[in-house]
């Protein structure tokens, strides 16, 4: 059987919202805006992080220009009044707001949705939507912007996204692959994760971005198998750039007699490769 692909995320984060029709190019580059000031530039003394947090957490929180995120939407608040409490930004009348606008919005999450929220304030996380996928019998795993929880027979293993995902970055690409065996060969089928991400952050001669790809295998275990960074150059991230055209089209998995893993991206030819168990 040849390999199964299904794609779980491939996210425009600047999304149309549900009833309020598409945001002009205007408001799309307003909103990009926006996220460079807060994930791109919050080293820079002169970024209005304040501002910038306050207005896309209410953005996610009602939906405007993006979709809908309320737990985004108040980590985003969160970070607004953590920005306005700290130096050289320092301002009680900012933090005020951003305490009442908490305060508002806020109080309904509940406690997991909370605990979310605080952890993507300090690192937030874009483009993961949650996800369960059933392996095999017995064995599944849960995928959200806290992380990568696998469930078999052998127990179970966390890993957290921020260790692989860099804060402040866009998921581009989160897809799950089944090898299966050449015909005729008596060997489990096998369990992959592809992952891509897209950076960005200033430097001495401007912006600069990359996109960053990494593999999983998952068995009793979630280990990173390959990696590697596809693209590179100058420029922003916000609004996120398309995936190359092979990495959209579908990495290719081939398992050999051995067991093996051969993978390959198509069009990258330095991007290919072979692993075991």
């Amino acid at each position: 059987m040849p390999p199964l692909f299904v794609i779980l995320v491939l996210p425009a984060m600047l999304a149309v919202t549900r009833g309020t029709g598409q945001p002009d190019q205007a408001e799309l580059a307003h909103i990009a805006s926006l996220h460079r000031s807060v994930y791109e530039l919050p080293a820079l003394p002169s970024s209005p992080v304040h501002a910038a947090a306050r207005e896309l957490g209410l953005r996610y929180i009602e939906g405007r220009g993006v979709e809908r995120d309320p737990i985004q939407g108040c980590a985003l608040i969160e970070l607004a009044s953590w920005d306005s409490a700290t130096a050289p930004r320092e301002d009680a009348a900012a933090r005020k707001d951003a305490e009442g606008l908490r305060k508002l919005h806020c109080s309904g999450l509940s406690t997991n949705q909370n605990d979310e929220a605080w952890q993507l304030a300090g690192c937030g996380i874009f483009g993961v939507r949650p996800q369960v996928i059933a392996l095999a019998p017995g064995s599944q795993i849960d995928i959200s912007r806290r992380g990568l929880v696998l469930d078999t027979p052998a127990g179970r293993k966390t890993m957290p996204l921020s260790g692989h995902v860099g804060c402040g970055h866009q998921v581009a690409l989160l897809r799950y692959a089944r090898v299966d065996p050449p015909v005729g060969l008596a060997l489990p089928s096998r369990h992959l994760l592809e992952v891509a991400e897209w950076a960005s952050a200033p430097g001495i001669t401007g912006t600069r971005r990359a996109l960053q790809w990494f593999l999983f295998d998952i068995t009793s275990t979630i280990e990173v198998v390959a990696l590697g960074t596809l693209e590179e150059g100058a420029g922003s991230a916000w609004p996120m750039p398309p995936l190359p055209e092979g990495l959209e089209s579908g990495t290719t998995f081939t398992m050999q007699s051995s067991g093996a893993i051969r993978w390959e991206i198509p069009g990258e030819p330095t991007h290919r490769g072979e692993f075991s168990e």
